[in-house]
């Protein structure tokens, strides 16, 4: 794995372009720019790493930022650890806890998109390290990058964006069901774990 960029340097953030135009893209930038949403745990590490792998080596353009939500009293923690340096990373404040009666970790990719593209240590210090860019490809954690791709040539653009169509867990064939659980009784009652379909499914576009 190539080390991530430091950020203890930086070059001036790209000029904004023209009327209305993001300050993370100067004038002419058609660059894309890939980010993902993780929390600062051992589990959401290891999935980091895994994409991290996968993106450079599908040869992807443009840079790719991990949002990172972690509470401001665990990130010294975290950073000391070496942890925060497996991927270049944006923290910000989780936003799962933000009502403390409606805890919903899902909440923190929608937020942490938002934080990126607004905070001057987000896109604009992502657009310094890896070149400036007009467009964002949002993962998620336990996804990985198969080969490059050009949003433009899937449709994107300005006010439009493109996204895969597929429904919850329903997607490749991946024999997991077969590996891992047992082969069901003749006879097996049909809600059982080893008789559940979607288990032998995951998401994606392959």
């Amino acid at each position: 794995l190539r080390d991530p960029p430091s950020s203890a340097t930086l070059p001036a953030a790209p000029a904004t372009g023209g009327a209305g135009e993001a300050p993370y893209a100067g004038e002419g930038d058609t660059g894309v720019h890939t980010v993902f949403s993780a929390e600062c745990n051992g589990y959401f590490d290891w999935q980091s790493l895994a994409l991290r792998r996968s993106f450079e080596a599908s040869g992807m353009a443009g840079g790719l930022t991990r949002l990172l939500a972690c509470p401001a009293d665990r990130v010294e923690a975290y950073s000391a650890s070496g942890r925060l340096s497996l991927v270049h990373s944006f923290v910000h404040e989780p936003a799962s806890r933000y009502d403390p009666e409606d805890y919903y970790p899902s909440y923190n990719k929608p937020a942490s998109v938002a934080a990126f593209l607004r905070s001057p240590s987000g896109a604009r210090r992502s657009a310094a390290l890896f070149g400036g860019f007009r467009y964002v490809v949002v993962m998620d954690a336990d996804m990985v990058v198969r080969r490059a791709f050009d949003p433009v040539a899937l449709g994107a653009r300005a006010g439009h964006a493109v996204g895969g169509a597929y429904a919850y867990l329903v997607g490749t064939e991946n024999g997991l069901v077969d590996r891992f659980l047992p082969a069901p009784a003749p006879g097996a009652n049909a809600g059982s774990p080893r008789a559940y379909a979607p288990l032998a499914r995951v998401g994606g576009r392959v």
